[in-house]
């Protein structure tokens, strides 16, 4: 006997589910765009003397080996008030903080591999041309380091949308969330993870499109 698909029992659950897919995509992309902010500096910063660079090295990797979901548990039960004499944020605010410091750990390295990767002959010439050091930043490192770190950040957000979805646990009323609320009242299980899928479909779809783009576009596979 086959299943018998029914969706009406997630009727009630249509306006939350639109609201549930725009918070995760707004988390998601804050989240993304914050983190590699962060992280730009923080690549710099690993460029530094060893006495800077070692430690924060270290850091940084002990973040990426955390998984983000015990970073947003730390970040949602961390006691704000006793340590830091502050009120503790939202759900929303502590997913986003996690994903944040998250996603900044995996930029920093990213980027810092970039500047790594910019010929030095380069430079050299064009300081021999006369180039101020701000001119060589804009014309030379800038545009070489976007085309060697973009494609890899473009990955690094689709993950990053995708775990999103975690924030659910701590109680920020994503998509899971009210997937997980309507399952529990229309007893409609698969209908309401289909549902997630295709929002997530929907969400992810034109990133993986222009991570494609991008990887095949002249510019960035220019040296």
């Amino acid at each position: 006997m086959g299943y018998q698909w029914d969706f009406s029992g997630l009727n009630p659950y249509w306006g939350p589910f639109l609201r549930g897919i725009g918070l995760t995509a707004w988390l998601g992309v804050a989240s993304s765009i914050l983190g590699t902010l962060v992280g730009i500096p923080l690549a710099f910063a690993l460029r530094a003397p060893r006495l800077i660079s070692s430690p924060l090295t270290v850091l940084l990797d002990s973040v990426r080996a955390v998984p983000n979901l015990v970073l947003i548990f730390a970040s949602y039960y961390f006691p704000y008030e006793a340590v830091l004499g502050v009120r503790a944020p939202s759900p929303f605010v502590a997913a986003l903080v996690a994903l944040v410091i998250a996603q900044a750990a995996y930029s920093a390295d990213l980027v810092r591999s970039a500047l790594d990767g910019v010929p030095a002959p380069q430079l050299e010439g064009l300081r021999a041309m006369g180039f101020t050091s701000a001119e060589v930043l804009r014309f030379a490192v800038l545009p070489s380091v976007v085309r060697q770190a973009l494609p890899g950040h473009v990955a690094l957000w689709i993950g990053n949308l995708k775990l999103a979805s975690l924030a659910s646990v701590i109680g920020v009323e994503d998509v899971v969330f009210v997937a997980k609320v309507a399952m529990a009242q229309s007893f409609r299980s698969l209908e309401a993870w289909l549902v997630v899928a295709a929002a997530y479909i929907a969400i992810v779809l034109p990133f993986t499109y222009l991570l494609r783009s991008l990887e095949g576009s002249s510019w960035i596979k220019r040296k």
